[in-house]
Order: structure tokens, then sequence, then C-alpha cells
């Protein structure tokens, strides 16, 4: 039961950083610049922590199945891994975006 609580808290708490950068009530810079203590706890290794990457990732994969980037607004490491691979798989079945293409080259140094 603890295990759901902690994961259902972090994809929670990634929603609202979301939420709050999206609608401009927040930057990222300054989100970012007090995070979550919960989120550094143990390393990364919690089930919070995971859940919270992991909603950041999804976010990131949905963004590129949909043709858009929000990489510079969001300056979310898990955000870009998510939607570098969606990206991966879109091209591995002949997707090309010519827009994007910059965004994923830059990607493609840092995550291969």
């Amino acid at each position: 039961m603890w295990q759901w609580w902690q994961r259902k808290l972090g994809r929670q708490q990634a929603e609202r950083e979301i939420g709050f950068i999206v609608s401009g009530y927040k930057t990222a810079e300054s989100l970012f610049a007090e995070p979550d203590p919960r989120v550094a706890e143990a390393g990364g290794r919690t089930d919070l922590t995971r859940a919270y990457a992991g909603r950041w990732y999804d976010e990131g994969y949905r963004d590129a199945a949909a043709g858009k980037s929000r990489s510079a607004l969001f300056s979310q490491p898990d955000y870009d891994a998510g939607w570098f691979e969606s990206m991966e798989r879109l091209q591995a079945n002949g997707f090309r975006h010519e827009i994007l293409e910059d965004e994923y080259q830059r990607l493609a140094e840092i995550f291969k």
C-alpha cells in the first residue's frame, strides 16, 4: 500500500509542475530552483522519484508523438528522454518532421 501511495504522489507532483509551467504560473527555472526534497531522497531511487520521472518521461513521449517539443520550456531531462525515445521509434517507422529535426539532433548527441 505504501509503495502505491508513493507512486501516486510522485506522478501528482510531476503533473502539478507540468501544469504550473504550461499555464505560465511558474517558469522551469524558478520551479526547479527549489526542488521537492522528496524527489532527491535516497539518490532518486524511491517509488516516488521513479513515478515522478516516469510522468515527465510520458509527457515527452506524448509530445513527440504529437509532433511538438517543449524541451526548452520544461528543461527536464526525463521529458527529453521520453521525447527522444518516441522520436527514435517514429523515425524507425519512417516519420520525419523538418522542424523537429534540429531538436532531435541536439538530443541525439546527449542520449547516444
